[in-house]
């Protein structure tokens, strides 16, 4: 930072001064530029949590993980995953729907019927 930076920060009269210098910032008067610094002068730009609150949130996000494990919510992506008989007899019944499709062409159905064997 800058020795002028640095006095900026400690003087608001200093601060206005170089507002003003700004481009576009010509017509600004005091008040504005006050209004424009204390607008968010209680706002530190982020949450502030205690200790306990920190602790708190930790156990809570642990509860949630440890309940979707008991319930099984994890295992709810392999349940749907079908045998490879199911999937050979969903292969060949999308098959013939294929074969009766307007839109189906023999390198189409070629593609298709590669997969299949």
């Amino acid at each position: 930072m800058t020795r002028k930076n640095q006095k900026a920060n400690d003087d608001p009269d200093e601060i206005r001064e170089i507002i003003k210098e700004a481009p576009g910032f010509e017509e600004c008067d005091k008040a504005n530029i006050d209004d424009w610094l204390n607008c968010d002068v209680d706002d530190p730009g982020y949450q502030i949590f205690s200790v306990e609150e920190i602790v708190q949130q930790i156990k809570d996000d642990n509860q949630e993980v440890g309940e979707e494990k008991e319930n099984g919510e994890d295992s709810e992506v392999e349940d749907d995953v079908p045998t490879h008989d199911e999937a050979f007899t969903y292969l060949e019944k999308a098959m013939k729907w294929l074969e009766h499709q307007a839109e189906c062409d023999t390198i189409q159905l070629y593609c298709f019927h590669e997969l299949h064997h």
